[in-house]
């Protein structure tokens, strides 16, 4: 028994590029128009430069003030640090002399105390050390002035030179260029019209291969894998195409609760149009001495897969295991046996025990 699987979904290029700019720009012109083919590299749109070239000019002239700046500061810091080391050898210096003065007040006290000349000579260099003492005091209160610290200065200029860098790339995507060989298939812009960022430009597909993208359900997911052959019709073709299944997606959607299932399609020679609509039609097992039910009489819930099946006058409830199906019969795997009389009509009304009334219509 050959087994077939349907899905309905929309087909669209393989391959598609959004094209957006990083800043709020005035579209200065558009070089393509939608259908038209593209190379790598060819240019699509032109927005207006002069803002990104005003911002690059100040971000430069940013980068060079801070760079004279941090120059400067360098400078003056050498000056301060020599002006430190000379002062430290001065200091020296006095100390050595104010020690010899000490020195030179000591013997004079060990000389005639009587001497007029010599107690004018003590009182004149007592007077000296004084004054040499307060000088000392008064240095030490302020001393050369400290080097400037250069690391914030260093950020800042970093900071200003990754500002051009960004400048530079602003003003390079002012020109919005192809990112592949395909075709234009969105405009979005017109010229004079402001362009935002977040919202594409331009969009280029390339629609040699294309893509049908369809919604499973979780009965049908586990029946479908990767590279399975596929039969696609499309809307307005009178043609069928092959591909296979590309992939399949491990979870459900939350706002449809289904699964996604990507089929790759060919599309050498643009038959194929994005957008149209698809079937798709996938044998997943033959089965041959099947022992098959009717579809209609299985009910699916949370608890599994079961059936009805007569018992004299009442039903029992009967879980069964399944297999391969073609929309009509399906294959009991288990739980069913040859010659059980299966319910298919009315059977969602229908509990464990149930009477049957009339054996014949139900």
């Amino acid at each position: 028994m050959y087994t077939f699987h349907l899905f309905i979904g929309d087909m669209t290029p393989d391959i598609q590029i959004p094209l957006f700019t990083m800043k709020p720009l005035v579209v200065d012109k558009i070089h393509k128009k939608v259908g038209d083919t593209v190379q790598k590299g060819e240019k699509i749109i032109s927005l207006d430069p002069s803002w990104a070239e005003k911002q690059l000019k100040q971000a430069e002239n940013t980068v060079a003030q801070l760079d004279h700046t941090l120059f400067q500061v360098k400078r003056l810091n050498t000056i301060v640090e020599q002006n430190v080391s000379t002062f430290k050898q001065l200091e020296k210096e006095f100390e050595n002399s104010l020690q010899n003065l000490k020195q030179r007040i000591h013997k004079l006290e060990l000389m005639t105390e009587n001497n007029p000349t010599t107690q004018l000579l003590q009182s004149t260099v007592e007077l000296l050390i004084h004054q040499a003492e307060l000088s000392k005091a008064a240095n030490s209160v302020t001393p050369p002035a400290p080097s400037v610290e250069i690391t914030e200065i260093e950020m800042q200029l970093l900071q200003a030179k990754e500002q051009v860098e960004m400048a530079k790339k602003t003003l390079n995507e002012t020109v919005i260029t192809s990112p592949i060989d395909g075709v234009i298939s969105q405009i979005n812009v017109s010229e004079q019209q402001t362009a935002l960022p977040n919202t594409p430009l331009a969009v280029v597909m390339n629609d040699q291969s294309m893509k049908a993208t369809f919604q499973l359900t979780s009965f049908q997911i586990n029946k479908i894998h990767p590279d399975m052959e596929v039969v696609i019709n499309v809307d307005g073709i009178n043609e069928k195409f092959k591909g296979i299944v590309k992939t399949l997606s491990p979870a459900t959607l939350p706002q449809t609760n289904l699964f996604t299932m990507e089929v790759a399609i060919p599309n050498e020679e643009h038959a194929i149009k994005s957008g149209m609509r698809a079937v798709a039609t996938i044998q997943s097992k033959v089965v041959t001495g099947a022992f098959v039910i009717p579809v209609d009489s299985i009910i699916y819930d949370e608890d599994g897969t079961y059936v009805f099946i007569s018992n004299n006058d009442s039903v029992r409830r009967q879980t069964v295991s399944l297999g391969a199906g073609n929309g009509e019969v399906i294959e009991v795997l288990t739980g069913v046996k040859e010659g059980d009389e299966i319910i298919t009509r009315g059977k969602e009304r229908l509990t464990e025990n149930s009477k049957i009334i009339n054996k014949a219509s139900d």
